[in-house]
């Protein structure tokens, strides 16, 4: 049953969105949003109780828009990207609620009162609790990177780039009381993994671990791995997202800093400890200049394999390749398909699905109206976007003053 139909059988708008309901996102900077993708703030966790701020006037306010089928300003990634064609983090998201719920007596209290929520419905929690990292990719940016901290504040000596850590898990000991059924905690970053004294106290501050998912979108290029594993069998699963977003050539460079025989080591480590790991790809430019050879090793690990896509202002994003480099990158994805070959059915479908999102992506940007397109997102030109060149020659230039050995044009 698709997104549409299961919330048409619950009488539920066809724009519908769980997460403002049974969703909390917990930034670095001590700010809570209903999801990752969301605008707009809608308070703080370190100033206040979260059980007292949960019903803010704001949040009331995007619970009101998605109860009369509008779409809130908060939701401007979503709509963009459900109007292009491409399935959005809403639709992924009820998919996951869905799945989740033991039942889905809530939604009769949606009803009801559907400007509130409680505790109660929360079932994912995610956090950031820093934005600490030993890795300055290409993609990212100083709120979520240390090192491009360090990189940047040596770049502009008039702009502040702040170094963010919530190292307090007691600001969610009263929420764990109240949130009884929470089952899935997701940490991200920053790299969650790297400081591991802080991580533990984030780990041993939740509750009923034996029915909580714990997961994880991490670089997997440290060595802290075996430090958590008394931690982590007390959880009834552990998975994890490994951000792998280019083949071995390139990978080095767009994830400054990093190592590929370490990344690799530690995916075969956790796949010996039978923990799950799925192959996260943030498509970008420089996935695309060998998706081939990224599928293969992907497929050769058997990691399921999860696409998504650099969103604006992202000068890395693949819409701003010229047309001559997207009927390339379409023919790099029909290559790579071809690379596909699971012992595991499941696996291979959502493996084609996986990367025909990545077609249906780039011929969005060829035929989504005017009306539909973000600033100049959608760019429809035989030339490639001069912000992506610009980005490209300030990366090889940042690298290579930074230690990088050459501009990733003679890789």
């Amino acid at each position: 049953m698709n997104n549409s139909t299961h919330l048409e059988k619950l009488k539920l708008p066809s724009s519908f969105c769980f997460a403002p309901y049974t969703n909390l996102d917990l930034d670095q900077d001590g700010t809570w949003l209903p999801c990752f993708r969301s605008e707009l703030a809608q308070g703080s966790w370190k100033e206040y109780d979260i059980t007292e701020t949960f019903n803010s006037s704001n949040i009331q306010k995007v619970r009101t828009d998605l109860w009369k089928g509008k779409w809130p300003k908060n939701c401007e990634q979503c709509q963009a990207r459900e109007q292009e064609g491409i399935k959005s983090t809403r639709q992924e998201y009820n998919e996951h609620l869905l799945e989740l719920a033991d039942n889905l007596d809530f939604v009769e209290d949606i009803k009801k009162a559907p400007q509130y929520s409680g505790i109660e419905n929360i079932h994912t929690l995610e956090i950031r609790p820093h934005n600490l990292c030993n890795l300055a990719c290409g993609h990212c940016d100083p709120h979520s990177s240390s090192r491009w901290v360090k990189i940047k504040s040596n770049e502009t000596k008039d702009q502040d780039f702040t170094k963010h850590l919530i190292d307090n898990p007691e600001y969610l000991k009263k929420f764990y009381t109240k949130a009884g059924n929470l089952k899935t905690v997701h940490f991200t970053g920053g790299e969650p993994l790297i400081y591991a004294s802080s991580h533990k106290e984030w780990l041993n501050g939740i509750q009923n671990k034996h029915n909580i998912e714990l997961r994880y979108h991490s670089n997997l290029n440290h060595n802290q791995l075996s430090t958590y594993q008394h931690e982590w069998h007390k959880f009834k699963h552990v998975k994890f997202f490994a951000s792998i977003d280019t083949s071995q050539r390139y990978y080095e460079f767009f994830r400054f800093g990093s190592k590929w025989d370490r990344v690799d080591y530690n995916i075969d480590y956790l796949l010996k400890q039978k923990y799950e790991v799925v192959g996260t790809i943030t498509v970008n430019f420089f996935t695309m200049l060998d998706l081939v050879g990224l599928v293969k090793y992907l497929v050769a690990k058997n990691l399921q394999i999860h696409v998504a896509f650099v969103d604006a202002p992202g000068s890395l994003n693949i819409a701003y390749m010229s047309n001559e480099q997207k009927n390339k990158a379409i023919e790099q994805i029909a290559q790579a398909k071809l690379e596909i070959n699971y012992k595991e059915e499941w696996k291979e479908q959502r493996g084609h699905i996986a990367l025909d999102k990545i077609t249906e992506f780039i011929k969005g940007t060829w035929e989504v109206d005017k009306e539909k397109t973000r600033g100049d997102l959608t760019w429809r030109s035989d030339k490639q976007h001069p912000k992506q060149l610009a980005k490209l020659d300030y990366l090889d230039k940042t690298y290579q003053k930074h230690g990088f050995k050459s501009s990733w044009t003679a890789l």
